[in-house]
């Protein structure tokens, strides 16, 4: 329940992530959906930093996944 509204997220909207008590700001470049038995995109693809967060689609189903692609914002 906790991604429940990652489909409402849009390409440019900022996501903080906490690591270590250390905070860290992406802004949201994609949203895809896959079958939910590719994971294809969480093999390594680029030597940039890329943070991907997913979800059941629709919510509360297990028939897809929404994966929401970010990548770090300079600050």
């Amino acid at each position: 329940a906790v991604f429940y509204l990652l489909n409402k997220l849009e390409q440019g909207d900022e996501i903080q992530v906490y690591f270590h008590g250390v905070r860290h700001d992406y802004a949201v470049e994609e949203l895809r959906v896959v079958s939910a038995g590719d994971v294809s995109y969480f093999a390594k693809q680029t030597q940039e930093e890329i943070l991907v967060l997913q979800t059941c689609y629709p919510p509360g189903t297990t028939w897809k996944r929404l994966l929401v692609v970010a990548r770090p914002i300079d600050k």
